[in-house]
């Protein structure tokens, strides 16, 4: 059975070559997406880490409770890879990004709404939602490529992908 379809469902269960011009666009234009808001979520890793002396004074808090809002991004990665990764392969692509852009939202949100002298606590709530949604990024970009584009393209098309964190 073959199919004329571009979209990554229909790909994935038809199994057919997709190779024409429109595809390639939309590959990478999905690609370019997928940069972006990892640019985001790497963005929210370091954000407190350039500014502690006045995330000190503002929060009332030590130089460690701020390196904390750091640290929660590795320590989040280590229990959380193995679900994320099942989840990766048992549901696809388009629900790990779904559910890792629902969560960078919130959690940019929270943190948002934590702008107030007494709410450290809430801000570190915020920081460990972002965490939790660079778990769902980190293991896409591999995925995405493997999936999304042909054997001459995986190694450019994962690299543009892991760009967006590292840009940040």
């Amino acid at each position: 059975m073959s199919c004329e379809c571009v979209y990554c469902p229909c790909y994935i269960r038809c199994n057919t070559k997709r190779t024409s011009h429109t595809a390639q666009v939309l590959n990478q234009a999905k690609t370019s997406q997928f940069s972006a808001y990892s640019l985001s979520n790497g963005y929210q890793w370091i954000q407190y880490g350039s500014i502690s002396n006045i995330m000190m004074k503002f929060y009332g808090v030590e130089g460690f409770s701020i390196d904390w809002l750091s640290m929660v991004f590795m320590l989040t990665y280590i229990p959380f890879i193995f679900p994320v990764a099942w989840l990766l392969q048992k549901k696809g692509l388009r629900v790990t990004a779904l559910l890792a852009n629902v969560l960078n939202f919130a959690g940019s949100w929270i943190k948002v709404a934590s702008a107030k002298s007494n709410l450290f606590g809430v801000t570190m709530f915020g920081q460990f939602i972002s965490a939790l949604s660079q778990v769902f990024i980190l293991g896409m970009p591999s995925r995405m490529a493997s999936v999304w584009f042909g054997a001459s393209e995986v190694s450019t098309a994962c690299s543009i992908g892991v760009l967006g964190n590292q840009a940040s």
